[in-house]
């Protein structure tokens, strides 16, 4: 199966069967993949579209790298209804991609906390000129990137998504098996 239907599923199961007060989400290591991969467990979590606090910016010139043409971002989720329980989402650097775009409509809800530190910041909005160069170099050039709608924040590129509380795994927790961000998340929801 799909990525999207796993994550759907685990929603479903964790929230309609299991009925369990809280969930732990963990991106901190997500690579991204397509904007859509959550949005079918996303879907249960919101009564509300969080995709709409943000955008896209597509670029307008190669000579003005300020030129932007505005529309909206991609992917949006139809809400059912809220997930009135505490949400602990667990980020860090390893988080990138539809990773920062996850975690960031993560940020919007009312229930939602992140832990960790800050995710990797590619907001690329998955629109690019790629290419191959001589001796074999490859290279990507983003034409857009995800914009923010929040009053004050903006072109989203290189703006990692910030936890809440900022804390990581320490050298010993991993020698005696702890890990101390899923640690602190689950202190939080208690």
């Amino acid at each position: 199966p799909q990525t999207s239907q796993l994550f759907h599923n685990a929603v479903n199961d964790l929230i309609h069967i299991r009925t369990v007060k809280g969930l732990v989400i963990d991106f901190r290591m997500n690579f991204g993949g397509n904007f859509a991969y959550g949005n079918g467990g996303l879907s249960q979590l919101f009564n509300f579209d969080p995709t709409s606090n943000l955008g896209t910016a597509f670029r307008g010139s190669s000579s003005d790298c300020m030129s932007f043409s505005f529309g909206s971002a991609p992917s949006p989720i139809t809400p059912g209804t809220i997930y009135d329980h505490p949400i602990a989402v667990l980020i860090g650097p390893g988080c990138f991609s539809v990773g920062d775009y996850n975690a960031r409509r993560l940020r919007f809800h009312p229930m939602a906390r992140l832990f960790g530190k800050p995710t990797n910041g590619a907001f690329v909005a998955g629109y690019s000129i790629t290419g191959s160069l001589s001796g074999g170099w490859e290279y990507r050039i983003p034409t857009a990137m995800v914009y923010s709608n929040v009053p004050g924040e903006g072109y989203m590129m290189h703006k990692g998504v910030q936890p809440d509380e900022e804390v990581w795994l320490t050298r010993n927790g991993v020698a005696n098996g702890e890990d101390d961000v899923v640690k602190r998340a689950l202190a939080w929801m208690d």
